[in-house]
């Protein structure tokens, strides 16, 4: 008996292989991905060769140290990443078609689990396997290699727990008739953060005597032991996991009700009163966002971050990074992390239903004006807020503020009118957007090839300004912004019209 479904997993890696041969957007999206991925790769191995060299510098122990927190940051990060995967995975169509095969429960559990690395983790795998095999090889020699290995098991480990723990969270704490379970989990998870703060030390201190105790060679049998058992033994007690979790996540019904924040329902009033479509498509916003445990999630991540000024001004301060320059990146960076997920598919996520806005008394350019505004005002209004309040904060000099909120809005500017406009490239009146997944995958992600190439042309133009804010003066900085700014609205503009215009015609 084989071990996992090979003609699946050959099925899905010929499908990507026929996608990137045949599919011109697939290979325009992984040419900006390859392009993307080699500037960081460049940029994060000359950083870490230098904090390697340093570590080695002061002896030992510190570079043994070092490494093992550099492991530690990435299984994290790999996490992190399978978490963010997994609910995308169970609630695929690909997931379903396996569900539905007759294939023994533990072969279903390690097929799926091949078939999330694939999709979810070959970007990462790609990057941290260039970035890392050079680092760890280059600086420690061949004794890099070890650390080397210790870190891919890590990984796969990693990566598995968190498709793990995804599911028991999809399954037991996210259903609408567990909110028992969401309740204790949220108080155990507020007692045991107060815990961790309060004994922060002493538990920094234990964790780094256990680290300097544990060989790389134990953590790399340690890490074997736990995936033959979790794939193996274990891998159909996995199985009725994911089998519960799939079936109970198609079976929810039913809207979410709205929350509503002191001020939504007088601003939705002050909104309603006016009948235009842009009006309209704010009280659109409004009421599903409201709806939506995504939009929350992101507010309370910002929120959280923004609350980590002081920590990263401290921590930069090493770069001499000025406060004019941190200030204006850390809010603008903020505001537009809003939006950078669901910024490509407010255009061409609509699909089919665009097709009633362009049979409505509205011409493409007012359709597109009121798209752009509805995402770009709620956004600038934000990092001109976060921008205010972390100049004041830092003790900036009215001039110097009033530049620092002038950056601000040309990046946010740029790169909103970018990727929303820029939407119309990935926009099919074909497409019918039916249910609540569908919805959340065309609105919600960039989970096409065109709009994984936005994605990454919006991080490109952001690490492009913060490259103008950190090397030129402020003053001179702002100028080159507008100028800039100046020429992605003309350019984003007259392509959106362009396209959408041709769409209509054919």
């Amino acid at each position: 008996m084989s071990i996992f479904n090979a003609p699946v997993i050959a099925w899905r890696l010929k499908s990507a292989r026929n996608a990137s041969r045949y599919d011109i957007r697939m290979r325009v999206a992984l040419g900006f991905l390859f392009i993307f991925s080699l500037a960081i790769s460049i940029w994060s191995s000359e950083r870490l060769l230098q904090q390697l060299h340093q570590w080695q510098i002061q002896g030992p122990i510190a570079t043994r140290l070092g490494l093992d927190l550099l492991c530690l940051f990435t299984w994290l990060g790999i996490s992190a990443f399978a978490v963010l995967g997994a609910q995308r995975i169970v609630s695929s169509d690909e997931a379903i078609l396996l569900f539905l095969q007759p294939l023994a429960p533990d072969v279903r559990f390690r097929t799926l689990f091949i078939l999330f690395f694939i999709e979810n983790q070959w970007y990462l795998m790609l990057i941290q396997l260039c970035v890392m095999g050079y680092v760890l090889i280059a600086a420690p020699g061949w004794e890099g290699l070890l650390w080397l290995i210790l870190l891919q098991f890590g990984i796969f480990f990693t990566a598995l727990c968190g498709l793990i723990v995804s599911l028991l969270v999809m399954r037991y704490l996210l259903p609408r008739e567990q909110r028992k379970a969401r309740l204790g989990t949220l108080l155990v998870a507020g007692i045991l953060s107060l815990l961790i703060i309060l004994l922060r030390v002493k538990i920094a201190s234990t964790i780094q005597t256990s680290l300097l105790r544990v060989n790389p060679e134990l953590a790399i049998i340690l890490f074997g032991l736990l995936l033959i058992g979790i794939l193996g033994p274990l891998a159909g007690n996995a199985d009725r996991l994911y089998s519960a979790t799939l079936t109970t996540m198609q079976g929810q019904y039913g809207s979410r009700r709205a929350l509503t924040l002191p001020g939504i329902v007088a601003l939705k009033r002050l909104v309603e009163r006016h009948r235009s479509l842009m009006a309209a498509l704010f009280v659109r916003a409004i009421m599903r966002q409201s709806r939506s445990l995504m939009f929350w999630m992101r507010l309370a991540v910002i929120l959280f971050v923004f609350a980590l000024f002081p920590l990263v001004r401290t921590s930069v301060a090493r770069f001499g990074f000025s406060d004019t320059f941190l200030v204006p990146i850390y809010a603008a960076g903020l505001s537009i992390a809003h939006i950078l997920e669901q910024g490509p598919g407010a255009i061409s996520g609509e699909g089919n239903r665009l097709a009633i806005y362009l049979t409505a008394p509205y011409t493409v350019p007012q359709i597109l004006r009121s798209k752009l505004a509805v995402l770009l005002l709620p956004v600038l209004a934000e990092g001109l807020a976060m921008g205010l309040f972390l100049g004041w904060r830092s003790g900036l000099a009215l001039s110097q503020a009033g530049l620092a909120i002038i950056a601000i809005t040309l990046m946010v500017i740029s790169c909103v009118t970018l990727i929303v406009l820029g939407g119309t490239w990935d926009e099919d009146l074909n497409l019918c957007v039916e249910g609540p997944m569908q919805e959340l995958l065309q609105e919600e992600a960039p989970m096409t090839p065109r709009r994984i190439a936005l994605f990454n042309l919006c991080l490109f133009c952001f690490g492009t300004m913060f490259v103008m804010l950190w090397k030129l003066p402020l003053p001179i900085a702002v100028l080159t912004l507008t100028v800039l700014t100046t020429g992605i609205v003309i350019v984003m503009w007259r392509f959106s019209c362009t396209h959408l215009y041709r769409i209509l015609r054919s």
